[in-house]
């Protein structure tokens, strides 16, 4: 079986975690449990020993903070309180949290309504007040995107932890092999978190080069 609190694998008799000292209070999942295959329907799994074990596992970090969130909200799906990290850190926690789907996503917006203002302020200001109303909205953008992860962090994560779970449960039937892909695919990754600014910062350059030299060929053309 493994820890509530942690995660960690643990012995059959074990009484408490030898990792981080929580009683093992949670009773081991069986393989054949019939529970253990069901999807994740409502709010109400929120509160079932099986759920708060799985979420345990796939949480890991900050597990009571977010499952204390996720119940004091009827709709946890829409509306969860709202999260300070994700305020200030933006998309590195949702790279950290290993959204992926998500952070490559929202890059890919920012990017665009980027080039979007780029190129109808180059076609219709001079070249200060161009640079004037795309600092200016760079910093709009990032000011509402903070904003934005503030606001829905919690529910953007909660999204997350259900879609993966739901899937692991449908894909493992073996308890304790679920157990095992859910330590892999939850948790939090700084090696994530800096990948993913590395490779937000090439994307960005990358475009950047990319309007400079559409634009020096079109002049030149």
């Amino acid at each position: 079986m493994y820890c509530s609190s942690c995660g960690t694998e643990l012995s059959k008799d074990a009484s408490y975690c030898y990792s981080c000292g929580g009683q093992t209070n949670i009773p081991p999942i069986e393989a054949g449990n019939a529970e253990a295959a069901v999807p994740i329907t409502s709010h109400e799994d929120l509160s079932t020993t099986l759920y708060e074990h799985e979420l345990k596992l796939f949480v890991r970090d900050n597990v009571k903070y977010y499952s204390g969130k996720w119940k004091q909200h009827l709709a946890p799906d829409k509306r969860a309180g709202w999260n300070w990290a994700a305020f200030f850190l933006g998309l590195l926690w949702v790279a950290y949290r290993k959204m992926y789907t998500e952070f490559f996503g929202i890059l890919m917006i920012i990017i665009i309504l980027n080039l979007i203002v780029d190129a109808l302020s180059r076609n219709y200001l001079s070249s200060m007040e161009a640079y004037v109303v795309l600092s200016g909205f760079y910093t709009l953008s990032i000011l509402v995107i903070s904003i934005g992860f503030g606001i829905n962090g919690n529910t953007m994560y909660y999204n997350h932890c259900h879609d993966h779970i739901d899937k692991v449960r449908k894909k493992f039937t073996n308890a304790e092999e679920r157990s095992q892909v859910l330590m892999q695919k939850g948790g939090t990754s700084f090696t994530a978190a800096i990948l993913c600014s590395v490779a937000s910062v090439v994307i960005s350059l990358v475009t950047i080069f990319g309007i400079f030299l559409i634009t020096a060929l079109i002049n030149h053309a």
